[in-house]
């Protein structure tokens, strides 16, 4: 079975209290520790209650004197029979002595814990803890510091000294276990019928109580035992309050049926077979199952959960009659006390002994309980408490002159070397030590070397490196207009590249590196411009930094002028210009729709001409021509003589005669010559 992972992280001492005197389960010994030496506690204010310490320097003394009185009488006991045992803890390492005065030296520094424990002529113990802490306050020299401890040539620097003292701690983090296999004896042979175990609690506050009960948490056993009927369970708290976990219904104790559970609740799996004696050699143990209670149960009492038949499994279950264990991962199954006990520890103190008392009232079966615990809700558990000596006044000196009083003076020196001031210091508790500082100064940090090598044709070809000398290494670099952080950097275009040099004190060296450009970047471009009066293309080139161009279009040869004229024949014309110069070159592409715009697309020669003088078609116009395009036009007659003849036929239009004289009608023939066109056919002609 996966064992409980949530326990409350709480340092205690494991006790176990085997064979307490019957008599001393109601008697509650109340201990107190006055302090009689000349010393004032410091307060510190804690959410879960305020903290007494007594605050001292190494190699002082505290005298203690202890006394008690039992709960519910006003007045201390007297001290001749009884045994007054003081425990000392400091960095996990526990001192005792007895006696009812304690005068310890405090030879090491730290937080100590100081608690007592009474043991009265009865030979009964206290179940609550009285403890007060001492912090020790000392520095070594070696904790001695100054910051920075290493500055720049030639630059002021405030200088800061103080105590880097080890941090003691008291740690609030070990689980609240009982962690044992002990056989539940039972039998007329067995010498008692009673399991008694504490946990002794010792990681709370001094005098920090349960204040509310859900604030407890659970408390939980492993535990095996094959008549669940023959059994009570109490758990009691360090203030006598008595949880009842498991009941007797019957009120009438041994031999008279147990405690009204039925026959045959079990615990876990039991081993059924017991010895007559009562030895754990001769009674194997079973199987535990795990069994949680808390204030803020899931499910009622075993007895509630008996009569409405949810106590145990089922017969067809592999764990027949076994009480059903809890679920502490999911929350199930966690069980309620009777009648709301655990209001009965209400208040109490949560340092001391919590006991878990297990009774067989029926002396016929042995049983097992393998380990036990207690939760603490988390919000309630002090957090690890700890110390660390804090410096409050200085004194610089130099070659015995007197620097400075206050924690920081100014430094500053042109020449580099080590350089001591010696400290005197007090902390917060009025302790002084005295010790030394150096402060050191490196030679000047500069620059070792430079590298630029050159970047084309914006490529990003270019690199810088840089290499620093003197200071503390390891050395940064930081190029403050591009981000790089390192020695050299690629792949740069020209430019200046300003950057900073680093060390390990924080000295700088500021300088930049020129990044030239062996040649300029070439780039491709080029416009177009349609003539409409020569049916041309015209492509301008308007590429940058260039030397040299070739054009490339359609099936042409390839063309070195710069600029390109191109006859307009129509349809679509890719165009591709490479533009370079002795390092760098740059291709251009572009796609030109002409469809449409050549002459054979556009000029339609007319087929009828009327040269009446009514107004209407009296010239020859020929559509699609544009007055500005030169060019030829020849009109013959149909005996192939000429009988017109025009070199702007789209300015100068033909009215129809011959040297002022009408022709006749007719069919006439014409060669009309354009740029890059030519086009022959025949009209008519009427009158």
């Amino acid at each position: 079975m996966k064992r409980i992972t949530t326990i409350l992280a709480i340092s205690l001492f494991l006790l176990s209290q085997k064979g307490w005197s019957q008599d001393c389960d109601s008697i509650f010994i109340i201990p107190s520790i006055e302090v009689i030496s000349n010393n004032t506690p410091t307060i510190i204010e804690n959410p879960l209650g305020n903290i007494n310490y007594y605050d001292i320097c190494l190699n002082e003394k505290i005298d203690f004197s202890g006394s008690w009185k039992y709960k519910g009488e006003q007045n201390p006991q007297d001290a001749e029979d009884e045994v007054f045992t003081w425990n000392h803890l400091i960095d996990g390492t526990l001192f005792s002595d007895q006696g009812q005065f304690y005068s310890p030296i405090f030879t090491q520094r730290g937080i100590h814990e100081i608690s007592l424990n009474i043991t009265d002529n009865n030979n009964c113990n206290n179940k609550i803890i009285e403890k007060i802490y001492v912090r020790v306050s000392h520095v070594e020299t070696s904790e001695l510091f100054v910051d920075p401890s290493i500055v720049c040539i030639d630059i002021e620097t405030e200088i800061e000294a103080g105590i880097r003292p080890s941090i003691s701690v008291i740690p609030m983090n070990t689980e609240n276990k009982f962690p044992t296999q002990t056989i539940i004896q039972s039998g007329p042979a067995c010498p008692k019928n009673v399991f008694e175990e504490a946990i002794q609690v010792n990681s709370f506050l001094p005098n920090q109580s349960l204040n509310q009960v859900n604030d407890f948490g659970k408390v939980c056993m492993n535990i095996e035992h094959s008549r669940a009927q023959d059994l009570t369970i109490e758990l009691i708290a360090p203030n006598g309050g008595k949880v009842i976990l498991l009941r007797d219904e019957n009120g009438v104790g041994e031999g008279n049926g147990g405690n009204d559970l039925g026959l045959f609740p079990k615990l876990g799996t039991p081993n059924e077979i017991d010895s007559e004696n009562c030895e754990q050699a001769s009674n194997l143990a079973g199987i535990g199952s795990t069994y949680c209670w808390s204030p803020d149960p899931t499910d009622g009492t075993w007895h509630d959960l008996e009569d409405q038949g949810q106590l145990v499994y089922p017969f067809n279950h592999e764990q027949s009659y076994v009480i059903k264990e809890s679920n502490i991962e999911e929350n199930k199954r966690i069980y309620s006390a009777y009648d709301n006990t655990f209001n009965n520890i209400l208040n109490t103190e949560l340092n001391g002994d919590w006991t878990l008392k297990i009774e067989d009232i029926q002396n016929s079966k042995n049983g097992y309980i393998f380990e036990w615990w207690i939760e603490f809700d988390q919000a309630i558990t002090p957090s690890n408490l700890t110390f660390k000596p804090q410096a409050s006044t200085f004194k610089w000196f130099s070659e015995d002159s007197l620097v400075s009083t206050t924690n920081t003076t100014l430094f500053e020196s042109s020449i580099p070397g080590t350089f001591k001031y010696d400290m005197n210091i007090s902390d917060s508790f009025g302790c002084e030590y005295d010790g030394s500082v150096e402060v050191t100064v490196p030679t000047r940090l500069e620059l070792l070397s430079k590298i630029s090598i050159p970047d084309s044709c914006e490529k990003r070809i270019g690199k810088v490196a840089v290499e620093g000398i003197g200071g503390t290494k390891p050395y940064e670099y930081f190029w403050n207009t591009i981000g790089k952080m390192d020695s050299t950097v690629s792949y740069l275009r020209s430019g200046t590249y300003p950057y900073i040099i680093t060390d390990a004190t924080n000295c700088t060296f500021e300088g930049e590196v020129i990044v030239e450009d062996r040649s300029k970047q070439v780039e491709a471009l080029f416009s177009h411009e349609l003539d409409t009066c020569t049916s041309e293309l015209n492509l301008i080139n308007e590429s940058t930094n260039l030397l040299n161009n070739i054009w490339n279009y359609q099936t042409a040869e390839p063309n070195y002028e710069k600029d390109l004229i191109v006859p307009n024949l129509g349809g679509i014309y890719n165009i591709e210009l490479i533009a370079s110069n002795e390092h760098c070159a740059d291709t251009v592409s572009s796609t030109i729709d002409l469809t449409g715009t050549d002459a054979y697309s556009r000029v339609k020669f007319p087929n009828v001409f009327t040269p009446n003088e009514d107004g209407i078609n009296d010239l020859l116009s020929i559509y699609g021509l544009r007055d500005c395009e030169t060019g030829s036009l020849k009109i013959f007659n149909k005996w192939g003589d000429e009988v017109y003849y025009s070199i702007f036929p789209g300015r100068y239009l033909w009215d129809g005669k011959r040297f002022d004289e009408e022709l006749s009608e007719g069919t006439y023939f014409y060669v009309l010559k354009l740029n890059h066109a030519e086009f022959k056919g025949a009209f008519s002609l009427f009158r």
